[in-house]
Parts: C-alpha cells; structure tokens; sequence
C-alpha cells in the first residue's frame, strides 16, 4: 500500500512539473494527453503489481490485430 502511495505521489510530482513547462491556451491538448499518460500508466502499475488484470496496448493487439494480420497474409497465400 505505501508503494502504491508513494507512486503516486512521484507521478503527482511528475506531473506537476511537465505541465509548468507547458504555458500558453494553445497547450491544452497537450496538458490533457500528458495527464493521460500519467494516469494510465499509474493504473498499469498499481494493478499489474496486485495481480489485477488491465486492459492494455497487448489486448488490443492479441484480439484484434494479429487475426486481421494473420487472416491477410493466408490471403495472399503465405
């Protein structure tokens, strides 16, 4: 538990100094996919240190991608 809250807290840090870099209106979207980032890979951390399953990039990739991939190439005859 006090790993997970010391995570967080390195990452709040984190945060908090990626977006004193980012000034202007025009940053928004960039602060917004910053704050992304940060919480996504808290969340993969926090839960694949418990055992937890997390949707990620892999899933997405195993499910859909690879079939597709696979489906192309025995198209064409590989």
């Amino acid at each position: 538990m006090i790993n997970e809250i010391l995570l967080i807290i390195a990452y709040v840090a984190a945060y908090i100094a990626g977006y004193r870099q980012l000034k202007g209106k025009k940053q928004v979207y960039k602060k917004i996919v910053l704050a992304f980032l940060f919480i996504w890979s808290a969340v993969e951390w926090i839960l694949g240190s418990n055992g937890k399953w997390y949707p990620s990039l892999a899933f997405v990739y195993f499910y859909f991608y690879k079939p597709v991939g696979q489906a192309i190439v025995h198209w064409l005859g590989g």
